[in-house]
């Protein structure tokens, strides 16, 4: 299974620390997991940090859904 968590904010907030840990607790689960975020901010790094692999995506894009 894959789990995308989509957090645009470069801010360290509850909802980052939720996805945080959703995502681990899916990738310890067997997983695949990414984390996006904005490029540079606190969300990134820590996903980083704790083995997640996180993308930086712009966060004035908007995703596509279709």
């Amino acid at each position: 299974m894959r789990a995308l968590f989509y957090h645009p904010s470069p801010l360290w907030d509850g909802r980052a620390r939720v996805f945080l840990a959703a995502a681990r607790g899916l990738a310890a689960r067997g997983w695949h997991v990414t984390y996006a975020t904005a490029p540079e901010g606190e969300p990134r790094r820590r996903a980083l940090a704790a083995g997640v692999p996180a993308i930086g995506v712009d966060p004035a894009a908007r995703p596509v859904l279709g």
